[in-house]
């Protein structure tokens, strides 16, 4: 299918992004999270030497952090070899070469590789991979087990450079699918279905991977549903991911949240610091006042 591109304005400085407007293109939750991290990293006095994205789709979150933090090496992951190539070329539209770096490769493929176990008998997973789901590059022998073919058909798929980087960043964000696996493969001509929905990966592998590629006390950064928020505690935990802040979103004041941001800690002491929440616009469908501050735009009151 052929790409109806387009170049936006982010709003941030000079930069712009490429985007397909058939495909996912990024919303408020990337924004959000881009904010939510440098004003953590602001408050903790903390600029990390080297961040990654995980499932950066076309690369906003990097693009934002590197016009609101000093950051001098992001990265950003991500399955979906067109958003790479568009995040690439976002990247070179805005002269960030020696500062952004893309990587095609999925969560799952990593993280096998990188713990030498079968992706679909992860006992750390909320649902595990489920049945009719193949795995590129993971055969199974008769007995079940994986083999050394196995592990060295995973690592053909991992670029020699990224399998070296784990234990390396400072920090992790996170913007994963929300919508949780219900059985059955979400069809891979749908560039808009898997960004919204577990596939090879789920949240817990997420969590797990960036713990794996964080070095202790490094820090996480996720956005993601409230309905999932226990699950978000739950394999934190399990992961030695400890949270030390929250802050829940609401499309509008007085309605429920729909969106929640969490800092995680890796290898960090019990303290958990919830935030006030806010509300993203007002009743006339304008920006509220705190999210023209996280735009970096000046918020004029009515007279």
């Amino acid at each position: 299918m052929e790409m109806t591109r387009r170049v936006d304005q982010t709003g941030f400085g000079d930069l712009k992004i490429i985007q397909d407007s058939e495909a996912f293109c990024y919303g408020v939750d990337a924004v959000l999270l881009a904010g939510f991290t440098a004003e953590i990293l602001q408050r903790t006095g903390k600029c990390p030497d080297r961040l990654m994205d995980l499932g950066t789709g076309n690369g906003i979150v990097p693009l934002i952090l590197s016009h609101k933090t000093q950051i001098p090496a992001l990265h950003g992951m991500e399955f979906q070899k067109a958003n790479v190539c568009l995040a690439e070329e976002s990247v070179r539209l805005n002269g960030l070469e020696g500062r952004i770096k893309l990587w095609h490769a999925d969560v799952a493929d990593v993280l096998a590789a990188w713990r030498r176990k079968r992706v679909d008998d992860f006992s750390g997973s909320d649902r595990g991979l489920e049945d009719g789901i193949v795995q590129k590059g993971k055969p199974e022998c008769a007995c079940g087990k994986e083999t050394d073919q196995n592990v060295d058909a995973v690592q053909e798929l991992i670029p020699e450079e990224l399998r070296a980087l784990k234990g390396c960043f400072d920090a992790v964000t996170s913007n994963p699918p929300y919508t949780k696996r219900q059985g059955g493969a979400v069809s891979t001509g749908s560039a808009k279905a898997l960004a919204r929905h577990e596939t090879t990966a789920d949240l817990s592998m997420f969590m797990e991977l960036a713990a794996l590629m964080l070095k202790e006390k490094g820090d996480l950064f996720m956005v993601h549903r409230p309905q999932r928020l226990v699950d978000l505690l739950v394999f934190g935990r399990k992961h030695r991911l400890e949270p030390k802040d929250m802050q829940l979103i609401s499309g509008h004041e007085g309605e429920a949240p729909n969106l929640v941001l969490l800092h995680l800690v890796r290898g960090g002491g019990a303290e958990l610091r919830v935030l006030p929440p806010f509300a993203i616009r007002e009743p006339d469908g304008s920006y509220t006042a705190r999210m023209m501050e996280i735009y970096e735009k000046e918020f004029r009151e009515e007279e």
